[in-house]
């Protein structure tokens, strides 16, 4: 409902307690004014009277006494509306996203702040009483629909929409998407363009070949509408062309997308793009229902059942989203014979598109570690620098690279991950299909998953995506894997993707949990139990072991509200001696630091998240610092855990409900340390190294055997941006210098890199790699010193030093003949100590 008359006040709406008092009332009735928090307050100390009879009720009186509380609590809710309603205008700066009706109810949240039914009736209030201002009330609104109005033709009408809809508050935008004043603006400047092709046709002319340039052209259209959408947008758009979409579902099948020339088109896979961007929303699948029914009603004609399930096909196999495919295969499987024949055959025809697509993610990921083959080998060959050193030098690498180099470098890390995204959705599609049919794709979904290259490409999307492991789909792609099929590699691969999956639960599980209350509590510790569950395929013979160790994380659900300091951290300890009696989770593996910093991060947002004052940096670094020692953890993984994290958590949509209970200060707060979640994300790819407690160093660290590599940086993320894109690099490959086919160009390339990471010109020049594949002068000589330099020392000192201090020291020796011959002297010895490094086999 969207009122839209001027001079609306929230109150005339409030919804009024039962006007028949109870016979015998538990409490006074409230006699202060509306509207005042008194009011409230009376209501508030009426309904907890109420359900405080409701708890100590013997069994007859029960039901009397939870009818008294629910009407209780329902005065206790008007009288909320009509306290946020009677609020005057808050007068001074609004912090973004922040409106008028979250400054009215702050005092509330703070006041009930111990109650968390409470607060969730304030919020509902709050929603609710957003939803009923009118479009009179709201000038950003107006301003944008004016401004798309505005607008000379449909695609600059919807683009002004979406670059607007960012801009608008919550509420705002929740208005916008499903007002009235929206429909009508669709109706008259979009839907006539996306319609026109169709202009003159009905009935039967809508049928056959005819029709099928009305089909292409009028598709076509509405994916360009949509491509790019929010759902909540796309879903008004869509909405709106229904009339269209009937008519395209009219076209027989053989010219929907058939590839016969000169028969057909891809309406289809236009169709199935649009009905994609609706998203996974019970709004968006509700409609994507009635549009499959579309093209199911009348059934299957005689002869049009292969040229269907080829449609359904192709329009995937060419990137086309699954969702509407998948629901007219489900429907079909209802039908007759012939609808039920189809729906076996369309479903072969996916999974053969899911192959399809397999075999293209091969390609994209030969060329994308061919494009990382120079910085591999940079990478490979420097590894010992401090992390700032060589994040410049990584740095100063990328932006040698052309414009056009770092496009194409984006699009295909692009393409990787929206192939992987396309994956997900299909495999957990074609897995959901009534039994039937689902039965006979098993095995071949199986083979799917667990294939080389789909699994690199959902390990590089869950990097991306702190969410991609996360819900339905999620879960039934990770059903399907089995490390007997991935292989040795592929086995590895399932571990770091299981330890995506880990983090990403865990961080929404925590980030919803209301410590102290028993109902939310129990909630979390169950879903760690089925976390352990979900994931346990992907790790094979220790499945057990993982599933017992997840749980080990209810140290930290069990955790009061405002927790003291001294209780987080005996519940890190403990979590550090239960973790200590599993097999495989000591201190020193990788599963047992990856489960302890979960355990921190925890930590760190229970002492948050009800915080009276805000935190900074520096006081979530000591609680890092503190809580991981008592967990066990070494002072690398701390320090990785100590940065921002690779990723924002706190953008995270399925953790709105949780920032929304906590008030502008919880929730900044909040963010803060839900960082250091994003930051455990990184150590699912620092594991190994941090594993052994080695500092957190320059260089590329083995995760799943060759060509499995990162970056550990200590002040940025684990990886660096291209355009916004990040490279972690687990595809980089085992570059060498043997590939470059000069060995000037490689020496070149080294002393760049070490000039660029902060060493002197003349002692980069000594230092370099040579470009040499044979002999001594091919071994490595960056890593060999600065490895020596943490138990000697370089040449003119005499003490250990940090990779920092090497380089300060090393670059002392510049501009003086006399040491600069010391230091040749030095590397040429190490190089010629380690040439059985060079070896066939050597590790």
């Amino acid at each position: 409902m969207h009122p839209t008359v001027d001079g609306y006040s929230p109150n005339a709406l409030l919804r009024q307690p039962a006007s028949a008092a109870p016979t015998q009332p538990v409490a006074a009735q409230p006699v202060a004014s509306e509207g005042t928090p008194q009011a409230t307050a009376d209501a508030y100390a009426a309904w907890q009277e109420a359900q405080q009879a409701v708890d100590t009720a013997p069994p007859y009186h029960y039901t009397a006494a939870a009818g008294q509380a629910a009407m209780y609590r329902e005065a206790f809710e008007a009288a909320v509306m009509a306290e946020i309603g009677a609020a005057p205008p808050f007068v001074g700066p609004v912090p973004a996203g922040t409106s008028q009706l979250d400054i009215a109810a702050r005092p509330l949240l703070e006041r009930y702040e111990g109650n968390p039914a409470a607060i969730e009736i304030v919020n509902r209030a709050t929603e609710e009483l957003a939803l009923l201002q009118p479009l009179s009330q709201r000038p950003d609104v107006q301003a944008l629909l004016s401004d798309a109005a505005s607008q000379s033709n449909a695609e600059a009408v919807m683009r002004t929409l979406s670059e607007g809809l960012g801009e608008l508050s919550e509420e705002d935008r929740l208005y916008l998407t499903t007002s009235p004043e929206l429909a009508t603006l669709i109706r008259e400047q979009v839907e006539p363009w996306v319609a026109e092709p169709y202009d003159g046709m009905e009935g039967e002319d809508l049928q056959g070949s005819g029709a099928v340039w009305a089909s292409n052209e009028s598709s076509s259209r509405l994916q360009t509408l949509t491509d790019g959408l929010p759902p909540d947008l796309a879903y008004a758009v869509v909405q709106g062309n229904l009339d269209t979409i009937v008519n395209i579902a009219q076209l027989r099948p053989q010219y929907l997308g058939n590839p016969v020339a000169g028969q057909g088109g891809d309406s289809f896979a236009n169709i199935a793009d649009a009905v994609g961007a609706l998203g996974d929303t019970p709004e968006g699948n509700a409609l994507r229902t009635d549009i499959a029914t579309m093209f199911t009603a009348n059934g299957v004609d005689r002869g049009q059942g292969v040229p269907l399930a080829t449609v359904l096909g192709l329009s995937v196999q060419n990137g086309a989203s699954p969702g509407l495919a998948l629901e007219i295969i489900s429907q079909l499987s209802t039908g007759g014979a012939g609808e039920v024949e189809t729906a076996e055959l369309a479903t072969e025809h996916l999974v053969q598109a899911g192959e399809a697509i397999a075999e293209s993610i091969t390609g994209d990921l030969e060329n994308y570690q061919s494009m990382l083959e120079e910085l591999g080998a940079l990478l490979a060959s420097h590894e010992g620098l401090p992390p700032e050193a060589t994040n410049a030098a990584v740095e100063n690498w990328l932006e040698g690279q052309d414009s056009e180099w770092q496009a194409q470098f984006e699009q295909l890390e692009g393409s990787i991950i929206d192939k992987a995204t396309q994956l997900r959705e299909l495999m957990a599609g074609v897995s959901g299909l009534p039994e039937e049919l689902a039965s006979q794709a098993t095995g071949p979904l199986q083979d799917l998953f667990n294939d080389e290259s789909v699994l690199n490409a959902v390990n590089l999307a869950a990097s991306r995506d702190r969410s991609f492991l996360t819900g339905p789909e999620a879960d039934a792609m990770m059903a399907l894997a089995d490390p007997a099929r991935a292989g040795a590699a592929g086995a590895e691969t399932l571990r770091q993707i299981g330890n995506h999956a880990i983090q990403q639960e865990v961080s929404l599980i925590f980030g919803d949990l209301e410590h102290g209350s028993p109902a939310s509590v129990a909630t979390a510790r169950s879903q760690l139990e089925a976390l352990g569950h979900r994931v346990s395929g992907l790790y094979g013979s220790d499945a057990e072991a993982y599933r017992a160790a997840i749980n080990s994380l209810d140290e930290f659900a069990s955790l009061p509200a405002n927790a003291s300091a001294a209780a987080v951290e005996d519940a890190a300890t403990r979590l550090n001696n239960t973790l200590g009696g599993i097999e495989g989770f000591g201190a020193d593996t990788v599963a047992g630091g990856l489960l302890r910093s979960l355990g921190v991060a925890a930590g760190v947002l229970a002492l948050n998240k009800y915080a009276s004052l805000a935190i900074d940096e520096g006081g979530v670094h000591n609680q890092i610092a503190t809580l991981g020692a008592a967990a066990g953890l070494g002072s690398a993984a701390i320090a990785l855990l100590e940065r921002p994290g690779a990723v924002d958590m706190a953008g995270l949509g399925a953790l709105d409900d949780a920032r929304g209970r906590l008030g502008p200060l919880g929730a900044a707060n909040w963010g803060r340390a839900l960082g250091v979640f994003s930051a455990v994300g990184d150590f699912a790819y620092m594991a190994n190294a941090l594993s052994r407690d080695e500092p957190l160093e320059a260089g590329l660290h083995g995760l799943a055997g060759a060509g499995t590599v990162v970056l550990a940086g200590a002040s940025g993320p684990a990886g660096w941006l291209i355009g916004g894109t990040m490279i972690v690099a687990s595809m980089v490959g085992q570059a060498n210098w043997a590939s470059f086919k000069e060995a000037e160009q490689a020496h070149g390339a080294s002393v760049s890199f070490l000039v660029a990471a902060g060493l002197e010109p003349d002692v980069a020049e000594i230092l370099a790699n040579t470009g040499q594949s044979e002999g001594f002068e091919a071994v490595n000589a960056v890593p060999l010193v600065f490895d020596l330099a943490t138990t000697s020392g370089v040449p003119g000192t005499a003490q250990r030093l940090t990779p920092e201090e090497a380089i300060a020291a090393l670059n002392e020796l510049s501009g003086d003949p006399e040491a600069l011959a010391d230091l040749q002297l030095h590397v040429t010895e190490l190089r010629l100590a380690n040439q059985h490094t060079l070896l066939p086999g050597y590790n």
